[in-house]
């Protein structure tokens, strides 16, 4: 019922990634710094022999972020946006997750980390920033995702979001299937 848009995180997003903007031209640096300084966070990249079960762990003891070193730098920058959606975007998230009508807590605990997610997708692409490349460009998902520093399926996906009342981009859809046929990603814009 929305489009896969969230305006609130949207606008949230874009404007924190305007401020992470000025303070680094390298914005993974930029949300590791925030994490630190704001937060308290460190953010270390670890051996998948240290990680061998997982791309990403926060320890809430010892307030660190680890992420694996398989993670490509889109993918780590990704992760840290969604560390940061989960504390500076709490709110909204918590208000889109109650206002959904969800009673399941395990449904709403995947909306959550859809919302985190969509949050972080908006830090590493901004809207506005995005929309005006993606129409520049004809839509080059290359060129997006050298521009942004995003991945192929990140671009794919953050197209589908595109979709505020006033500025709409193409109504894309995504679907990720593996080599056996399954369907594990599905998005639509309209």
């Amino acid at each position: 019922d929305r489009r896969n848009h969230f305006p609130s995180l949207e606008e949230q997003a874009e404007t924190l990634a305007e401020a992470l903007r000025l303070a680094s031209d390298d914005l993974f640096t930029a949300l590791k710094e925030r994490l630190r300084a704001r937060h308290g966070i460190s953010v270390r990249i670890l051996p998948v022999d240290v990680m061998p079960e997982s791309l990403r762990r926060f320890d809430h003891h010892r307030k660190q972020l680890h992420l694996s070193e398989l993670l490509d730098a889109s993918s780590r920058t990704f992760h840290a946006g969604f560390q940061l959606a989960l504390l500076e975007a709490r709110s909204p998230i918590a208000a889109l997750t109650e206002s959904s009508g969800l009673a399941d807590d395990a449904a709403r605990r995947l909306l959550r980390i859809n919302l985190a997610n969509t949050f972080a997708a908006g830090l590493m692409m901004p809207y506005g920033r995005f929309l005006a490349a993606a129409e520049q460009s004809g839509y080059d998902l290359i060129l997006l995702g050298s521009r942004f520093g995003a991945g192929f399926e990140q671009v794919c996906h953050r197209l589908t979001t595109l979709q505020r009342p006033s500025a709409r981009g193409v109504p894309f859809f995504m679907v990720r299937v593996d080599q056996a046929g399954n369907v594990s990603k599905r998005f639509a814009a309209g």
